[in-house]
């Protein structure tokens, strides 16, 4: 409905919807946190929870869903007064675990985007596979795929290459559990 009260999607560039359960405290069973998931592919604008859970661990799995802001009640004292705000709200020290988690959070989720990390390119040989040979290959064998073991370190060939191997002649005896180079076949 507020998408064909506003008019252009847009405009939600400048705005930002909150997903709320107004139950005053909201138990775990009604908070339905994938909904900020389908507000912010149905608006593509910024989404958050206004969160009325006891504790913060629904606001935490609200950040890991995407939601970009929390709101939430705060109190000096959970046990102030009776009205039911304090006892849902947070204490500076929920808030300080609350900072803490959603800056972990944001580091844990990055950017979506799949590429090799620095420590990854530091590791990339000891941590891709190479061909090695299940038994002993004698000279004039022609490769079959049972007769390769994917093993680390890479230092030979790359396993995606594996084509260039498979039905291939051994040249020079190959023993069980060696690399298998492609100077080996031909």
């Amino acid at each position: 409905k507020i998408i064909k009260i506003i008019g252009k999607k847009n405009f939600f560039r400048k705005i930002a919807f909150l997903h709320c359960i107004s139950s005053y405290p909201a138990l775990p069973s009604e908070v339905n946190l994938r909904s900020i998931q389908r507000i912010n592919k149905i608006t593509g604008a910024t989404t958050g929870y206004s969160d009325h859970t006891i504790g913060i661990d629904a606001a935490l799995v609200a950040l890991s869903l995407g939601a970009k802001i929390i709101e939430k009640h705060f109190t000096l004292n959970k046990n102030f007064s009776s009205f039911r705000d304090h006892k849902l709200s947070a204490d500076s020290e929920d808030m300080k675990k609350l900072s803490t988690w959603a800056k972990k959070i944001h580091s844990l989720l990055g950017d979506g985007e799949k590429k090799i990390t620095n420590f990854e390119k530091a590791n990339l040989k000891l941590s891709r596979r190479s061909f090695y040979a299940t038994k002993d290959l004698k000279i004039g064998k022609k490769i079959k795929f049972n007769d390769l073991l994917f093993l680390r370190p890479e230092k030979g060939e790359k396993i995606s290459e594996y084509k260039n191997i498979v039905g291939k002649i051994v040249k020079k005896n190959i023993s069980k559990n060696n690399l298998i180079l492609k100077k080996f076949i031909k």
